[in-house]
């Protein structure tokens, strides 16, 4: 047997972590391979939630693609899912994604209700990091429609859920958004 020639086999949480990692370094067409390989042994043995992680994965993909709408599809299918099953966490983030995709749309008020519906989930969760990022989105809404006083509340808030999480990534990101707001 020739080493070589053998052929890995990776199980599905391996898969995504895989696409998850190939999505961050920016090899989206590996890590669409991943997702769909994912995808598809989740739902032969009917796995949902490996189904919904493996959609919303492939709906990041997409989104990073910029095809809105395919990104779309995937995320509604997989808030089927999360609604069905009870996938709490899972649902904010889709919901938060959804908000992304309607921003980007300039579909604002569309957005806005998304995120604050996956704001009201994580804060019901207490999960602050999901809260304080679905709340920077929001806050880039505001100043996209020109309610500078509201974003500025809102980075204000993100800034403070930030520092007691000890996220200090998405804390300069707030304080990037601020620094923007405050130069129109």
């Amino acid at each position: 047997d020739n080493p070589k020639s053998k052929r890995v086999e990776f199980d599905n949480s391996q898969l995504i972590r895989l696409g998850i990692a190939a999505l961050i370094k920016g090899e989206l067409e590996i890590a669409e391979g991943y997702s769909l390989s994912s995808l598809r042994k989740f739902k032969n043995k009917n796995d949902q939630e490996g189904i919904s992680q493996s959609l919303n994965i492939l709906a990041s993909i997409y989104y990073r693609r910029g095809d809105l709408s395919l990104a779309e599809e995937n995320l509604n299918e997989c808030l089927t899912i999360n609604l069905e099953y009870g996938y709490r966490e899972m649902e904010a983030n889709v919901l938060h994604n959804l908000g992304n995709i309607n921003r980007d749309r300039g579909q604002f008020e569309e957005a806005n209700s998304f995120f604050e519906e996956s704001i009201r989930i994580y804060q019901d969760m207490g999960l602050r990091i999901g809260e304080g990022d679905s709340m920077l989105s929001q806050g880039l809404v505001a100043a996209e429609i020109g309610e500078f006083k509201e974003a500025e509340r809102i980075y204000r808030k993100c800034i403070e859920i930030f520092l007691e999480v000890g996220n200090k990534y998405s804390e300069g990101l707030a304080y990037m958004n601020l620094g923007i707001i405050y130069g129109k």
